[in-house]
């Protein structure tokens, strides 16, 4: 079964990046105006691997919209999971990425986006609180959401799925709300 999941996320990856770069090309006939964005989230994450409780995470975030593409960085605590089997083992997970995405209108302020990019992520593991050791790299992150656009004063909504590649040997999943104001 685990190997089903992995071939679905490898398939999905697939998709996403080839949507990611080739909708980059074209040009959207109702894109909006440039602006800069800050905003903030909270996301129900899952590790894709047996044995671990899902979490909260939130993420502060922050970028800019060229028109109907838009490039955004994240700082996301991704959340503190734990052994269904445990309550002494712990692994939390913190990131900063860095992704490029692009969005498609729907209708008049509602939007579809899609967006790929990296996430440089740290794992604590602890046990009986004590740090049993820790680890540290770069993985991929796509995902697809969509959004709304209020005029005054200048917020969206917008709701997720992200998916993080091989994070300490696993993949980890978010499904997300958050909220942007548009300077």
């Amino acid at each position: 079964m685990n190997k089903f999941f992995r071939s679905l996320h490898f398939f999905l990856y697939k998709i996403l990046v080839y949507l990611i770069f080739s909708s980059i090309l074209v040009v959207n006939a109702k894109a909006d105006e440039t602006s800069f964005f800050l905003g903030s989230s909270v996301a129900n994450t899952t590790i894709q691997e047996n044995g671990y409780k899902s979490d909260t995470s939130f993420a502060l975030n922050f970028g800019y919209r060229f028109s109907s593409i838009y490039l955004e960085s994240n700082v996301t605590n991704l959340g503190s999971f734990k052994l269904k089997r445990s309550t002494d083992t712990k692994i939390n997970l913190k990131g900063i990425s860095l992704l490029l995405g692009k969005q498609f209108n729907i209708a008049k302020e509602l939007n579809m986006n899609i967006h790929g990019g990296a996430i440089l992520w740290k794992a604590d593991a602890t046990l009986l609180n004590k740090s049993v050791g820790d680890d540290q790299k770069t993985s991929a992150m796509l995902g697809l959401g969509i959004s709304y656009f209020f005029k005054i004063p200048k917020l969206s909504i917008r709701s997720q799925i992200q998916y993080l590649f091989d994070i300490s040997e696993t993949d980890i999943s978010l499904l997300s709300v958050g909220i942007n104001y548009h300077i």
